[in-house]
């Protein structure tokens, strides 16, 4: 089953996120950004934007990219169903 992954660096270290899909991935890292949005852009609401775009802005160097930076990547893992 392949997963997805990611990392996001910042200045009290890492968070990482995983989940078997994008779009479920997409959930929690919008998620990530809406609970910090009022730290770097709190004119700008995220209200309206889907989760794409308030990841994109938020990784974005007028935002939190120069001192935020998320990394996405894919694995494999082996489910045993027998084992659980």
């Amino acid at each position: 089953m392949q997963i997805a992954i990611a990392a996001i660096s910042h200045r009290h270290g890492m968070d990482l996120m995983a989940a078997p899909s994008d779009s479920q991935l997409d959930e929690k890292l919008a998620d990530y950004c809406k609970e910090y949005w009022c730290d770097w852009y709190p004119e700008e609401p995220y209200e309206g934007m889907d989760n794409a775009t308030v990841i994109e802005k938020y990784f974005s160097e007028d935002m939190a990219g120069d001192s935020e930076f998320l990394e996405r990547s894919y694995d494999e893992i082996e489910l045993d169903i027998d084992d659980m």
